[in-house]
């Protein structure tokens, strides 16, 4: 703890580094410190940087100060201690206080660790965006389980979607351990559910669903509008209902046998804004939800493997879980997903495939798993609101423009000490600084297609 006692303050400064053995994953590796503001000492001079969050970092300095002049430079106060520039405070402990008697403020800087000012980067969310729990990147290597799943009436949980192991193969991997789990849920009966809400009172609404072979569905229309047999010999790309009251609706398909997925190219449910996906579904086909202006919600089971091109075009979703048993991503699957602000990618899929976050500019950072070895072609582009990416060690090639018109992208870094093939321009702006590992300068700044160390800054860490 600091301890203020005296009309007489310093200037000091100084860093924390957590014992190797203790928590030997961490790593510089965040470009620049972020202040976390004046922190006022309690009446009983305590402060703890603990109790800010900051024990997962590696990297933490604090700036005590107040009010003495150059004046007072060398006097004695009356607790004894000389009054001097270049005091520090005396004592790190191990739980993260700072021991000293000379100061009533201090100014906390963090850098390294994990790279964000709450110092919590391994956060847990529900389907909806909700945080469940976070962490520091120290704090969750200490920990033997995953946190407690949710719980929602009409859902069953089917756990997070990276499993302990690889979150902390990840953290002794990356270092900084930023990182978004999410929670994956299948419905407690199996039956998939379509919530809308007519626009108007007379409406046909049309569902479009793709059947596989020897498959049976019963759909539920909702309210008093009744229920209907739908099988694969009946040969029909869709069924309709027509809603003559305007009053929300739940559409609900029940797998009798078979399977099925929603189909490409064809319009959504008008209106629709949750869904909540059941047994019988392994594949979301392209432009199945695309456009739905008002879908502000979906739950996914791990028994998705693959998701289809523009499957979320133009959604306003600002928070997506994509399950641990997606491994295939076509194209363009949340282009211009304006209001995506985060995201929870799963340690299965392989690529950032082509414009798949084209055009959202909500987005201001996404952490990409170790399972990814390609980003595609224009993945992040026109993501104005971006500021940093990692890519990690797993990524043997990127294709062009994969950040163009990025224009708030400050911070890139690579892992991987041999710069991944570069296929055309990475389209970043000259005010973005690279960082790459110590010792890789020239094979970086000498690689084709590589930005020219002329025009960008080079760092190294």
């Amino acid at each position: 703890m600091i301890n203020g006692n005296n009309s007489y303050w310093q200037n000091a400064s100084m860093n924390i580094r957590k014992d190797e053995d203790e928590w030997r994953l961490a790593k510089d590796t965040v470009p620049a410190p972020s202040e976390l503001g004046t922190k006022e000492i309690t009446e009983n001079g305590d402060y703890s940087a603990k109790d800010d969050g900051l024990d997962g970092y590696s990297n933490v300095s604090v700036s005590v100060s107040n009010s003495y002049t150059s004046e007072d430079e060398g006097k004695v106060v009356d607790n004894g201690a000389l009054v001097s520039q270049t005091s520090m405070p005396d004592e790190i402990t191990e739980n993260g206080t700072i021991n000293t008697t000379l100061y009533n403020s201090v100014t906390v800087n963090v850098s390294g660790g994990g790279g964000a000012s709450s110092g919590k980067d391994i956060v847990f969310y529900d389907y909806d965006g909700t945080v469940v729990a976070s962490y520091s990147a120290y704090d969750f290597s200490t920990l033997t389980e995953m946190p407690a799943n949710p719980t929602h009436e009409g859902l069953t949980s089917q756990g997070w979607n990276w499993s302990f192991q690889d979150v902390q193969n990840f953290i002794e991997t990356s270092g900084y351990g930023k990182l978004n789990i999410g929670q994956m849920y299948i419905t407690n009966d199996g039956k998939t559910r379509l919530y809308f809400m007519p626009d108007r009172n007379y409406l046909e609404v049309p569902l479009y669903l793709n059947l596989a072979e020897n498959t049976e569905l019963d759909i539920d229309w909702g309210g008093n509008y009744g229920h209907e047999t739908w099988t694969s010999n009946d040969g029909d790309d869709y069924k309709s209902m027509w809603y003559d009251d305007g009053k929300p609706q739940v559409i609900t398909i029940t797998v009798v046998s078979g399977s099925f997925s929603f189909p490409s190219l064809e319009a959504p449910v008008p209106g629709l804004n949750k869904v909540e996906l059941g047994t019988g579904i392994t594949y979301i086909a392209g432009n199945s939800f695309s456009s739905c202006t008002k879908l502000s919600s979906i739950t996914m089971p791990n028994s998705i493997t693959r998701i289809g091109a523009g499957a979320f075009y133009g959604c306003p979703l600002s928070f997506i879980v994509l399950p641990s048993g997606v491994s295939l991503l076509d194209g363009d699957i949340f282009y211009n997903c304006k209001a995506l602000s985060a995201i929870s990618l799963p340690n299965s899929i392989t690529s950032i495939v082509e414009n798949m976050f084209n055009e959202c500019s909500a987005l201001t950072s996404i952490t990409i798993p170790y399972s990814v070895t390609r980003i595609e072609s224009l993945a992040f582009s026109n993501c104005s609101g971006l500021t940093s990416i990692v890519f990690p060690s797993s990524i043997g090639e990127i294709e062009g423009y994969t950040f163009s018109d990025c224009d708030a992208l400050v911070s890139l870094q690579f892992e991987s000490i041999h710069p991944p093939r570069l296929n055309g321009t990475l389209g970043i702006p000259t005010t973005c600084a690279i960082y790459i590992p110590e010792g890789s300068y020239s094979e970086y700044t000498s690689a084709s297609n590589y930005p020219d160390d002329g025009d960008y800054q080079y760092v190294e860490y």
